[in-house]
């Protein structure tokens, strides 16, 4: 007579660990909770504890160091790393921050603008993907001819700018990031170096204008008319090409989690704009 134990369902260990993985994701409680099931899914749920990192003020940077002095390997899980924190004691912040975390895909530099020494450190990112910055402290380093101050960055396939830049500084970018397919301009409205974009970065898939409402935004109300001026505005640009993309959005910070998690975040959205421009400019040629 056969046992229980005989008779129980035995799944194989990938598919208990997708199914594990799948329960937990982008949940952090059913995350820490699964933990405690036992030590292989406490192993299958440390790539999703660590996959997100959201240093909000210097206490939690001082958690990040700790971590990556004690354990290491759970750095390494980190692929997705956004910060708004500026010390004033720690000049190689960013370049312990890629040391740290040596898998990132995606690095938001929402505090203190990069300078020559972090570009260097953050090239030698061997996965990233995505980089959200201000930019002018780099600018100050590149030669005469725009050039940059560091390698280039061949692999990196989408920026976003967090601040004002001339016009000038668009050969700068084709330099530094080859590979680039989308541009965004968080919060900063500059038609003239949009336009300039488009027609400097040949790779471009999509250019984005993001206009952002605030919490703290005391003129909520006037946001959405800002915001349709600008569209209006860029609107002639859009007839021209249709892969400028003008959007509004409420919390930048959520937007960047979720597509952190593989949901759709501002990049998506713009990505299926351009796609249903493209696709409804095809049905009228035809047509024609």
């Amino acid at each position: 007579m056969p046992t229980s134990t005989t008779t129980e369902p035995v799944l194989p260990p990938e598919l208990e660990c997708t199914i594990f993985q799948l329960a937990a994701w982008e949940d952090m409680d059913m995350i820490r909770t699964l933990m405690l099931v036992a030590r292989r899914v406490k192993t299958w749920m440390s790539p999703l504890r660590y996959r997100v990192c959201r240093i909000e003020d210097d206490e939690d940077l001082e958690a990040l160091w700790r971590l990556a002095n004690s354990y290491p390997d759970d750095c390494a899980h980190t692929t997705h790393l956004t910060t708004v924190v500026e010390p004033e004691s720690m000049l190689d912040t960013i370049s312990r921050l890629v040391q740290a975390c040596p898998n990132l895909v995606d690095l938001r530099l929402c505090g203190a603008p990069p300078v020559a020494d972090d570009m260097l450190a953050i090239a030698a990112l061997p996965h990233l993907r995505r980089l959200s910055m201000s930019p002018s402290d780099v600018f100050l380093n590149a030669d005469d001819d725009g050039h940059p101050a560091f390698l280039p960055l061949p692999g990196l396939t989408h920026l976003e700018l967090l601040e004002e830049v001339e016009p000038t500084a668009v050969p700068w970018i084709a330099r530094a990031f080859p590979g680039l397919t989308h541009l965004s301009f968080n919060d900063v409205y500059l038609p003239t170096v949009m336009q300039r974009a488009l027609k400097t970065l040949h790779g471009l898939h999509v250019c984005v204008y993001v206009y952002r409402v605030d919490d703290w935004d005391w003129d909520k109300g006037r946001s959405p008319v800002i915001f349709e001026e600008h569209r209006a505005a860029l609107a002639p640009i859009q007839d021209k090409d249709l892969r400028l993309v003008a959007l509004l959005l409420v919390d930048l910070d959520d937007d960047w989690e979720r597509g952190a998690w593989g949901g759709q975040d501002y990049w998506a959205w713009a990505e299926e704009e351009v796609a249903t421009k493209s696709a409804a400019t095809t049905r009228k040629t035809v047509e024609t």
